[in-house]
């Protein structure tokens, strides 16, 4: 419906975040739809945690076949502002162990069409958000992510740009009780 309500619980979590994931997901149908709640995109907005896009790691048909890195993130931007994502999380694993994968998984055709599906990202970056490469791809289905690889780079890459942004809970679970 027009101007659907967040939850409130929703709400409450990202101004409590100390770090916002958008992604990783299909984005016209699994990301920009939250966003179109406009209590949960003013919160975003407005959230003081670290705010990280994961983008996919390949193209989807009819969606955003053709789109690099940045393509992906100003759409992200249409609906937060351009301000509101602090660091993008992208792919750099083009090599022909993946592309001999994506053969593969795709029952011949050529690597090169395999990989040509994967998202880039224009070098040199030219954003003020900070662009954090890694290999996330899963090895078995090269257009997907790993999930092993994703959370240890999400990890990581939140300890590395956390700045002040990390804090204690405000109440631990069974602390100072008797």
């Amino acid at each position: 419906p027009a101007n659907a309500a967040a939850h409130p619980e929703a709400n409450q979590a990202i101004e409590d975040a100390d770090l916002i994931v958008l992604g990783p997901g299909s984005l016209f149908t699994s990301i920009v739809p939250n966003l179109l709640v406009p209590e949960i995109s003013s919160a975003i907005i407005n959230a003081t945690a670290l705010k990280m896009y994961i983008c996919n790691v390949a193209g989807e048909p009819g969606q955003t076949m053709g789109f690099s890195v940045l393509d992906h993130l100003k759409v992200v931007r249409r609906y937060l502002g351009p301000s509101a994502v602090d660091l993008v999380l992208a792919n750099d694993n083009f090599g022909s162990q993946t592309n001999s994968a994506a053969d593969a998984h795709q029952g011949g055709g050529s690597a090169s069409s395999a990989s040509a599906s994967l998202v880039e990202v224009a070098q040199p970056w030219r954003d003020t958000s900070i662009c954090v490469l890694a290999d996330v791809i899963d090895s078995e289905n090269p257009t997907r992510h790993d999930p092993a690889k994703l959370a240890t780079a999400v990890a990581e890459t939140y300890r590395d740009h956390r700045g002040k942004r990390r804090r204690l809970p405000y109440q631990w679970p069974g602390f100072g009780r008797s």
